[in-house]
């Protein structure tokens, strides 16, 4: 009878472990796994579901996080997602590590939108992105700051906040560090183009010209210009005025992104605490200096020149800031062994860096090559992205080929921690 009790006793608890929220956060052994926002709006069931298969795979992470939108959609002042709070009150409930996507930058609502025109970042060709704001827009850092306390408040309410042990600031569209790209804004936006064309930034760009030339007759000698005064001088469309006049638009065009980096990382410190860490991403591809030099050339300028993907100054700030990294392009194995080379050289010590796969099926599709990256280049984990890959149509059947693969990916990575 007593060994009966006891059996009894260690099924409830073999039961109960999975979710016991009041126990000690899981240790950080580098498996996390990111679910898409459709997963989120699924039965309580399915999610439940799903969560006892992420911790049957060793998974101590989940990478999610709110946009502005998600939260705030609706009605300015009226903060509500029932199926996003029920969705954080699991995560709780199985105890899962947090590293959160706090997504201001990147979901502003329609609303603020319709009532902001003048907010809308713009391309060269007059079109709009819905999925950012313009870095340039006067309010910025203070809707940022607003919305910001927004989202925390929201994580108190859902008993999540001791879970998030990282989080990622939104620096743009998708929350990445870059200006708006192609699969960021639909269809009707197939090529990539300059976005620096609103109101704000062409304000801007003269009022950080004449600060750097004082008169505008010395600014047309450097540019070989005919501006008749500062009220003139704009950003020209790409293939006009090659030279030293688009080497100031593309230092201005970058720097203007660095600097709200900068302030953005500081500023979620603010809300995040000490205990959070600070990962920053890291986009799949950079430019180069010779991209640089030949869109200075030419006026024009690579794909990676006009997103403005600044790959060496973010591990720079990182290491200025105390920050981790994650780069989203991990099934690229030489990119990321030219990364950690940067780091090497530069002598950036306790800099640990996710890797996460690019969301699209064949980089999903082979985990066993992004576990290969990511051992043989010592990164601290697997962010898999997105978790619908590892899953059949219905969201919840493991696929047969990719579950597998995926499970012994998250154990070499653990293997790796435990060396």
């Amino acid at each position: 009878m007593r060994n009966g009790l006891w059996l009894v006793l260690l099924i409830l608890i073999a039961a109960t472990s999975t979710t016991c929220a009041s126990g000690k956060l899981p240790e950080p052994m580098g498996c996390c796994i990111t679910d898409p926002t459709h997963f989120w709006n699924d039965s309580e069931v399915n999610i439940r579901r799903r969560f006892d298969l992420y911790k049957s795979a060793g998974i101590d992470t989940i990478r999610t996080g709110a946009e502005w939108r998600d939260l705030e959609g609706e009605k300015e002042g009226q903060w509500k997602n029932d199926a996003l709070l029920r969705y954080f009150k699991l995560i709780k409930e199985y105890n899962f590590r947090v590293k959160f996507i706090v997504g201001v930058l990147q979901g502003p609502p329609g609303w603020f939108l319709d009532q902001h025109p003048d907010a809308q970042i713009t391309d060269e060709n007059g079109g709009h992105s819905r999925n950012t704001v313009s870095f340039w827009y006067p309010n910025l850092h203070r809707v940022v700051d607003e919305k910001t306390r927004g989202i925390f408040e929201f994580l108190k309410k859902a008993g999540i906040a001791e879970n998030v042990v990282e989080v990622i600031p939104s620096f743009g569209p998708a929350g990445e560090p870059i200006y708006p790209v192609p699969w960021t804004l639909g269809p009707k936006f197939p090529n990539q183009t300059y976005w620096c064309y609103d109101e704000h930034a062409q304000a801007d760009f003269r009022a950080r010209m004449r600060g750097k030339y004082g008169t505008v007759d010395a600014a047309n000698r450097a540019w070989g210009t005919k501006f008749a005064s500062w009220d003139d001088v704009k950003v020209l469309k790409p293939g006009e005025q090659p030279g030293t006049y688009w080497n100031d638009v593309l230092t201005w065009y970058r720097d203007t992104k660095r600097s709200f980096i900068e302030w953005q990382i500081d500023h979620l410190r603010k809300y995040a605490g000490r205990g959070a860490k600070v990962v920053l991403y890291i986009p799949g591809t950079a430019y180069t200096r010779q991209e640089w030099d030949e869109a200075v050339r030419t006026a024009k300028g690579s794909d990676n020149i006009k997103a403005m993907s600044d790959s060496m100054f973010l591990i720079d700030i990182a290491a200025k800031k105390r920050c981790w990294l994650q780069y989203t392009g991990c099934e690229n194995g030489p990119e990321v062994e030219r990364l950690c080379d940067y780091l090497d050289e530069h002598g950036y010590k306790g800099i640990e860096m996710w890797g996460e796969n690019a969301g699209n099926s064949y980089a999903a599709g082979d985990p066993l090559h992004l576990a290969d990256v990511i051992t043989q280049n010592k990164l601290w984990g697997l962010d898999y992205t997105h978790a619908h890959y590892a899953f059949e149509k219905d969201g919840v059947t493991p696929n047969p080929k990719v579950w597998p693969l995926l499970k012994q990916a998250y154990e070499r990575v653990r293997e790796m921690h435990q060396r």
